[in-house]
This record gives structure tokens, C-alpha cells and sequence, in this order.
């Protein structure tokens, strides 16, 4: 009891930094409190690895957090149902899932978009108000939820049941955004958006989403809205008249998308792994452009007419977005692969518009 086994071959360097940071983190998650069985290990494994992301954000910057993150995540949803038998609930694994990456990597995954629901001043009061009231004790998903909700003062049901109780992902992408009432230093904000889902049995509800609107200077400001159910409309006022208006900008909330940012100066190729997408920019504009580059693991809405028969993927999209500089030009180059084989950046995507390996 309470020993935290360390290889020898992680001592003497910070070729292993992630996993120090890990492993000393079960001296609060494991240790100060555990699982009651192993079907929650998830809070002693799950909790560890998202330290060690937070041990790169105190240690080197946010950016650096925000990076492990987002590429961890990617490869959770791309990968994870194949691995492990489908999409499931981090809560009530089988013992055989006890150690996988239901446990590690997306135990992980919702901790940090716990931490977006909350913010953060909420989310870690709340985090040592969990291990001040167990020290020493076990612990099941339950009492959690009620022990997070008591210490950050903000309900946490909805997030329990949707992220840590059921599996997959919920999906949001904003359907409309209407401009209303401008006047000098006013402008009211209409964003309608659409939630689907991403192996979840049930939308979510209540799931707090941030908008980031643009000055064309690229400074922003931020506003959160919530949504339940298949989506809605919210409004808010600003003070001025955006240009571009993003979802989720700042990936506080890890759902069924995975993004990249590149800021454009120079003409060439520009690749996302993330975004599972490349571009050629054949002609940069005048000044730097700020491009978002979204790839949603989500069925895109149907076409309104077509004529031609198009065929559309029923398991993934792609959406562009940002500022551009005027006189901008590229070229997207989108890679459709059916090949059935976990690993690599394009295989799994595409297996019921393309054949291969069966």
C-alpha cells in the first residue's frame, strides 16, 4: 500500500518527464484516494495522466498542455472504439479494460473537459476538496460527482452522467450566426448550434460552449453559451461587429472534433495531422492569415439538392475557417482511406465510401 513502483531506467533524465509526473501523481490519485473497485480505476489512473498534461502546462506554458491534449485526443477518437471493443463509459469498465485507454487516455480526456465545464478556480477547488474529504479512503464515480459538485459549487450531474457514466462524445458545430440591432457600440450576436453525437447513446445536456469572436485585428472576446439537447439559439451583445466567429476556439471542451490553428505567411505546403488534412497556399495575400482547420468524426448534414448523386462520407467532415488575408489562395487536398488497420493518420476513416482490407 501506498508504494509507487518507478522503472530504473526513467532515473537520471527527463527523457520520461510525462511518466514521473504520472507516477508521483498517485501520491494524491491512488494513494490519498482510490478506486472503491476496479471498475472506477479511472479515477486513480485517469486523474494520474492528466496531471502529468498539467505538469507541461505549470512546467513550459498552456500551449504546451493544450498540445498533448488535443493530439491525445485526436487519437481517442479516431482509435480508441476499435480498440477496445466500442464506446464505452469510463465508469463500470470489464476487468480486462481495467489498465487500457478508456481508463488512462480518456479518463484523462474528461478531466480536462471537467476542468472547461467548471473553469478553473471551480475545477480545482473542487479537485482538493475531493481528496480532503476521501484522504485515505476509497471512492466510486458517485461519490465523486457529489464530492466535485459540493467543493467547486457548480452542478456537475449532467457531466457525470453524460462524459463519465456513458460513452463516446458529444459533437457541436455552429449551424447559423445573425448579426442584430447594431448600433454604435452595440451589436447583438445570434448563434444558432447543432449538436450530434459521437457513439454516445443520448445527447448532452446543459454543456457549457465558449464562442470566440474576431476583431479583424485577431483580438478577441470570448463569450459562453450553453446547450442541451440536438442544439438551439443563444444571443449575446458585443461592443463591436465581429468578423469571424468560432466555436470551442480554445479546446476547453474535448468533443467530436479535432482542430489545428496555423497562422499563414509564407506560401507552401502546410500539413495537419490533427485536422487530417493538407494545404497548398499558392498565394498568401497581403499579410499573415489566421486559418482554422476542423475535421469532425461526425456525419455532415445532407445536401439540400443534388442533382449529380454526390456521395457523402456518413463518418467524418471538414471545415475551413478564419481570417484570411485579402488575395488568399490555396489549394486542400482531403485523403479518403478504408483501411481497417489502428495506426497511421488516414486509415479507419472512410470505411463505407471506400474498400480495402474487407
Amino acid at each position: 500500500a501506498t508504494n509507487i513502483a518507478y522503472p530504473r531506467y526513467a532515473i537520471g533524465n527527463l527523457n520520461n518527464e510525462d511518466l514521473m509526473a504520472h507516477e508521483l501523481s498517485h501520491h494524491w490519485w491512488g494513494n490519498l484516494v482510490t478506486c472503491e473497485t476496479p471498475e472506477d480505476m479511472w479515477i486513480n489512473e485517469g486523474w494520474a495522466s492528466f496531471c502529468a498534461h498539467l505538469f507541461f502546462e505549470w512546467q513550459y506554458s498552456k500551449q504546451a498542455y493544450l498540445n498533448r491534449v488535443k493530439t491525445e485526443h485526436d487519437e481517442l477518437l479516431h482509435y480508441l472504439h476499435h480498440k477496445e471493443g466500442g464506446f464505452r463509459a469510463v465508469s463500470g469498465l470489464p476487468h480486462n479494460l481495467t489498465y487500457g485507454d478508456h481508463v488512462y487516455r480518456k479518463g484523462a480526456d474528461i478531466s480536462h473537459t471537467l476542468r472547461g465545464y467548471l473553469g478553473d478556480s471551480a475545477f480545482f477547488a473542487g479537485a482538493k476538496y475531493v481528496l480532503q474529504q476521501k484522504a485515505f479512503q476509497s471512492m466510486n464515480s458517485q461519490e465523486f460527482q457529489q464530492l466535485m459538485q459540493t467543493g467547486s459549487g457548480k452542478n456537475t450531474v449532467d457531466f457525470f452522467t453524460n462524459w463519465v457514466m456513458n460513452g463516446g462524445w458529444s459533437h457541436f458545430a455552429i449551424d447559423s450566426i445573425t448579426y442584430l440591432n447594431s448600433t454604435p457600440g452595440s451589436v447583438g450576436v445570434q448563434v444558432s448550434v447543432q449538436q450530434k453525437t459521437y457513439g454516445a447513446p443520448a445527447l448532452h445536456n446543459n454543456v457549457p460552449l465558449e464562442v470566440a469572436c474576431f476583431k479583424s485585428d485577431w483580438s478577441k472576446t470570448v463569450k459562453t453559451i450553453t446547450v442541451s439537447g440536438s442544439g438551439g439559439t443563444s444571443t449575446f451583445s458585443l461592443n463591436f461587429q465581429p468578423v469571424y466567429c468560432a466555436l470551442n476556439y480554445d479546446s476547453k471542451i474535448n468533443d467530436a472534433t479535432s482542430d489545428e490553428v496555423k497562422v499563414i505567411k509564407t506560401n507552401g505546403a502546410i500539413n495537419s495531422s490533427l485536422a487530417k488534412l493538407s494545404l497548398t497556399v499558392l498565394d498568401k495575400g497581403q499579410d499573415s492569415s489566421l486559418v482554422r482547420l476542423v475535421h469532425h468524426y461526425v456525419k455532415p448534414d445532407a445536401f439540400k439538392n443534388n442533382p449529380a448523386g454526390h456521395l457523402l462520407s456518413d463518418q467524418h467532415y471538414w471545415h475551413i475557417e478564419g481570417l484570411l488575408s485579402p488575395g488568399f489562395k490555396a489549394e486542400a487536398r482531403f485523403n479518403y482511406n478504408g483501411n481497417k488497420t489502428v495506426g497511421g493518420t488516414y486509415s479507419y476513416l472512410d470505411t463505407l465510401l471506400t474498400k480495402t482490407n474487407g
